[in-house]
């Protein structure tokens, strides 16, 4: 094992960033649809491309999933509740 082979073991993996979301449902409109998603305790209504949090973004909303985009351009998804 070369060097850099073992300092790319030792170095610490990036923090993994916590969010606090759950999908609880949607409305659905001839334009677009919102999701209803309770974000850090709160219950709010979300349409892609929305700030959330600190640089967490709505990527993307289905019926079934809302997709969040992370500062580091990472994304979680988040499944409908009760489906």
């Amino acid at each position: 094992m070369d060097e850099s082979a073992a300092a790319d073991e030792t170095a610490e993996a990036p923090p993994v960033i916590s969010v606090d979301l759950r999908y609880i449902g949607f409305i659905e409109s001839p334009r677009r649809l919102v999701a209803l998603v309770i974000f850090e305790g709160q219950a709010i209504a979300v349409v892609k491309g929305d700030v959330v949090g600190e640089d967490i973004r709505i990527g993307k909303v289905t019926r079934q999933q809302v997709e969040v985009v992370l500062p580091d351009s990472s994304t979680r998804t988040f499944s409908l509740e009760g489906e």
